[in-house]
Formats: C-alpha cells, structure tokens, sequence
C-alpha cells in the first residue's frame, strides 16, 4: 500500500466503533456531545442508528438492516404521518433541511445514515450542501460515524442483481 492508500486490512478502517480508527480521528469536543450520551453494557455492542431519508428505498432497507443487526433505529423522514415506534423503529417526522430537526433526531447517536435526496430530485444546488452540513454537524456533536450510502446510478437498468462484483456501467456521465 502507497502512504495515501488506507491498509483496509487494519481492523480499525473497518470497525467505526474502534476508538483510534482513522474515521474517528476528530471526535466532537466534550462541550458539543450530548449531555446524556447513551450508554451501553456492552461497548461493542450496536447503540442507536439515525437514518435520515427513511421512507425512501435505500433509507428503508437501511434501518431494517440495522434493527436486524440489534441497532436501536431512529427513521427520520418528512413523509412521517403519525411519529412513534413500529416495527421496532422509532419514527420521527423531521427535515433534513432543518438543522435543529437533524440535531435532535441525532441526539445520542452512534451513527447517522444520510439516504437523504432533494424533494423531487429538484433544487440540487440548493438542497444538498445545506443537508450534508446539517447531517456532518449532528455527527460532530454526537461523535457518531456518518454513512453515506452510495446509489446505483452507475448500473445499467436490468443489470440483475447488482453486488460487490457487479460491473458498472452508466449510461451517462
């Protein structure tokens, strides 16, 4: 491996939760983290996941994964229609757009996934920085790990199943 390379063999690039992982290197000063920071028996043990964008495809399948996992699952969307717990995941109505919503959804959290898109697919100069800012801030606070799902845009439509393996094959640029 060059020095710009990550050694992806170093369990700490793969393990968000290692205390000295490269991912982890800026933790949020003790004056921004929550007050009542979640606590667990357990520190390897899965705490809770905020998964903004939850009713969209990529946002839904994310937290029935990690509920699946054991992770204790916050599903924030604008779409909400009545906040509460179903499915064993707690669901929040909330933008993304909204600093503070993002915040206090983000309370406590180990992790934040961002399947965010603007409302739409419009307004992409406008929308998506301000959301990665409020995403990337709640994280700071929190010291939680930011995942960022990719899409698929890269396959081709009736590419079949698409893994690790599959080719990528955009039909544009």
């Amino acid at each position: 491996n060059t020095p710009t390379e990550p050694d992806m063999t170093d369990p700490r690039m793969t393990d968000p939760r290692t205390s000295d992982s490269p991912m982890n290197a800026s933790p949020a000063p003790a004056a921004l983290r929550p007050s009542n920071p979640e606590v667990r028996p357990d520190p390897a043990a899965p705490g809770t996941a905020l998964v903004l964008g939850a009713t969209g495809g990529l946002g839904a399948e994310m937290a029935r994964q990690l509920r699946d996992a054991g992770w204790r699952v916050r599903a924030m969307a604008r779409g909400v229609a009545s906040p509460g717990r179903r499915d064993g995941i707690d669901w929040i109505r909330g933008d993304a757009m909204n600093a503070a919503e993002v915040m206090a959804a983000a309370d406590g959290c180990a992790a934040i996934v961002h399947a965010v898109n603007p409302p739409g697919y419009t307004g992409w100069a406008e929308r998506v920085v301000p959301m990665t800012e409020n995403t990337l801030a709640a994280a700071a606070a929190n010291g939680a790990t930011v995942v960022v799902p990719g899409n698929v845009y890269n396959y081709r439509p009736g590419s079949g199943r698409i893994g690790e393996d599959a080719p990528q094959q955009p039909l544009s640029r």
